[in-house]
């Protein structure tokens, strides 16, 4: 990482290969580069197409939650204070890969993989310690209880069946390091989609557990998490709790509900007949908490192009709601701030135009230009949601990260 560094852009992907995750995390990839493809949400996709046609090969990079703009017409209340791009793509000059044989491999259109590899191991690394950062909520108790009641009354009036609610977490004037921050997250919480990466002006690092969308050949695979519940302090306990998620009415409510809405989101871009569910409920432990995960399959259209498949499916269902459109509205209408990069997208194209991306949950941002650092936090209200149980859980999933960001 240390070698990374000299490269304007860079993106490291680590899965954690000791967590069982079906269908697999990331394949484990280091990439650097210098060409990057910047956008405003309207006409972004099209714009990253014509940017992987020009040169077919890897591209890294994100999707912010606000390229919604480009997939619905919406509008929107907010006026950005700290302004990312909605979209940021670079080509890879050097990519290396951990192979399952233990090799690493490198592909290089800069120089040749023995000069690069010879580099890496003379490199030394230097880094500043974090000092503790202290973030802020943007929203209290009182604050999340009127948005919760509101929102509520959304759905027992039919307008929705499901909504993701989303609070940030800030600190400004932050001197921060993202590869120290990553070594101590993923050393203590490794998942199936950790990375940390500098795109544009914005780095991030992120522990996600969650995949939106993978293709690979014809096949594409979207893995919707919903439901959750803490980890047990012994594997005993921890069974009760697995057991009690995977037959929980309102958890697998909420997952059914956004696993027809991926089904849907697909079978708008898949040959008819091909969208299926491969796996409905699994549950699956994690360094700290339970998560409900289903698996949805299906074989895109010859005629479509693999950015129509990302196009059709973002924003994913599992962090706005369903119906999908009247869900973003009613977002933007009570959530105190844009959700700029936090549930979005991370990951990479192939030259063969597969790809994998993540959903930017479990993250930090922070922009060096502004010293500004944010995280943020959400769950899925339903019919039968509670406001205490549902901040709860908020503070179950955000914990783990404002208790690394606070330490020495």
């Amino acid at each position: 990482m240390a070698w990374a560094q000299q490269w304007a852009y860079y993106s490291y992907l680590k899965p954690d290969i000791n967590i069982p995750y079906p269908e697999g995390g990331f394949r484990h990839l280091l990439a650097v580069g210098y060409q990057c493809l910047q956008s405003n949400p309207i006409g972004g996709f099209e714009k990253l197409w014509a940017f992987w046609q020009e040169s077919p090969q890897w591209l890294f990079g994100y999707l912010s939650y606000e390229m919604r703009h480009d997939t619905e017409k919406l509008n929107t209340r907010f006026e950005y204070v700290y302004k990312e791009p909605a979209m940021a793509f670079f080509r890879a000059s050097i990519v290396l890969e951990w192979l399952d044989s233990g090799q690493v491999e490198i592909r290089s259109w800069s120089a040749s993989p023995a000069e690069i590899w010879q580099q890496i191991l003379e490199q030394t690394a230097s880094f500043k310690d974090n000092a503790p950062v202290l973030m802020h909520a943007r929203v209290d108790k009182e604050a999340y209880r009127r948005a919760f009641l509101g929102l509520r009354s959304h759905i027992f009036e039919g307008d929705i069946y499901e909504i993701n609610y989303c609070m940030r977490y800030e600190s400004e004037s932050v001197d921060f390091e993202p590869i120290l921050f990553f070594q101590k997250l993923t050393r203590r919480y490794p998942m199936p989609f950790s990375a940390v990466a500098r795109v544009a002006e914005w780095s991030l690092v992120s522990a996600s557990p969650e995949r939106f969308l993978k293709k690979e050949g014809s096949t594409l695979i979207s893995q919707p998490i919903k439901g959750t519940v803490r980890l047990g302090k012994n594997a005993a306990e921890n069974k009760l709790l697995v057991n009690w998620l995977k037959n929980n009415e309102k958890e697998r409510a909420e997952n059914m509900m956004i696993v027809d809405l991926v089904r849907n989101d697909l079978a708008r871009c898949s040959v008819i007949g091909s969208t299926y569910v491969k796996e409905l409920f699994g549950v699956y432990t994690f360094p700290s908490i339970n998560q409900m995960i289903s698996t949805v399959a299906s074989e895109l259209l010859p005629k479509w192009r693999f950015i129509d498949a990302i196009k059709s499916a973002f924003p994913m269902g599992s962090m706005t709601g369903a119906p999908k459109i009247r869900a973003m509205e009613l977002i933007d209408g009570y959530e105190e701030q844009p959700r700029g990069l936090y549930s979005g997208a991370l990951g990479y194209i192939t030259p063969e135009g597969d790809f994998d991306f993540s959903v930017l949950i479990r993250s930090v941002f922070y922009c060096s230009p502004s010293a500004y650092l944010y995280t943020q936090v959400g769950s899925a209200l339903t019919y039968d949601a509670e406001v205490a149980a549902e901040f709860e859980e908020c503070y179950l999933k955000i914990s783990p990260i404002l208790n690394l960001l606070a330490q020495k």
